[in-house]
């Protein structure tokens, strides 16, 4: 009989836990106390793992074919440099938050797959797409894939070859 899934995770939370347990030990000296400390420690590290930085994403966005940085209100926009190029994101410092422009399957798959990263923007251009990336909460591959979807979106037809 085939493992079910909910044996699969917890086999996989029994390695990490075991990991973690022996990481604990040997760099300070000691190990979690319970397993709400492992739980703790486990919690934690993700984030630290996962947390992006207005930084991180400027780079991420500017790597990005043809991208350009311009101010737009209050945010900074990320562009495709090309005639009839659109915007890729938008980005607010003072949250920790951007802006991606999907289409609303990918929207819908987004929203679904990681609900604590990604939201629906609250308007009209969220019915239409926008979706808002909590860069606290999400790690370079998950930023990166979002940005290049709403890349696909921005870029001219002719352009389409140069994402990989």
């Amino acid at each position: 009989m085939a493992p079910t899934m909910s044996a699969l995770i917890a086999d996989c939370w029994g390695a990490v836990g075991d990991a973690l347990h022996l990481s604990a030990q040997t760099q300070k000296g000691s190990s979690p106390s319970s397993k709400a400390d492992l739980s703790s420690m486990l919690w934690d590290q993700t984030l630290e793992d996962r947390s992006m930085t207005v930084d991180d994403f400027r780079t991420l966005a500017l790597s990005l074919p043809m991208a350009i940085e311009k101010p737009h209100f209050d945010r900074a926009s990320f562009r495709v440099d090309a005639p009839r190029g659109k915007t890729i994101a938008t980005m607010l410092d003072a949250d920790a938050t951007a802006n991606v422009f999907l289409n609303i399957e990918e929207q819908e798959m987004l929203l679904a797959a990681e609900p604590s990263i990604f939201s629906k923007v609250p308007n009209k251009w969220g019915d239409k797409g926008a979706t808002t990336i909590a860069l606290k909460m999400a790690d370079e591959t998950t930023a990166l894939s979002a940005l290049k979807m709403s890349w696909r979106h921005a870029a001219p037809a002719k352009l389409q070859d140069l994402l990989e």
